[in-house]
C-alpha cells in the first residue's frame, strides 16, 4: 500500500502527513494480511511541495529493488519538479 502526499514542507507538516497515512491504512493492510495470507508493506511517499525528501522515501524504493544511484536520481528529479 503506497499513499503519496505532498504536505507543505515543515518538518511537523511532513511527519504528520507519514503518521496520519500509517493510522489511516492499517486496518486494510492488516485484512489483505488475514484474508490473503500474503506480506502486505505499508508506505507514505511524501513530498513536500518545494522538494523536501522524506527519508522513508527512500525505504521504499529500496524495497522495491532501487539502486542508490536510482533512488538519487527520483530524489533530485522530484526536487526540481517542484520548484
Amino acid at each position: 500500500i503506497i499513499e503519496v502526499k505532498c504536505p507543505y514542507d515543515s518538518h511537523l507538516s511532513i511527519h504528520l502527513r507519514t503518521n496520519e497515512a500509517q493510522t489511516k491504512y492499517q486496518p486494510m493492510a492488516e485484512e489483505l494480511r488475514r484474508k490473503k495470507k500474503k506480506n502486505v508493506f505499508q508506505y507514505s511517499f511524501v513530498l513536500g511541495v518545494c522538494g523536501t525528501w522524506e527519508p522513508d522515501n527512500s525505504h521504499l524504493f529500496k524495497h522495491m529493488k532501487f539502486d542508490d544511484n536510482a533512488i538519487e536520481m527520483i530524489r533530485m528529479r522530484c526536487a526540481i519538479h517542484n520548484i
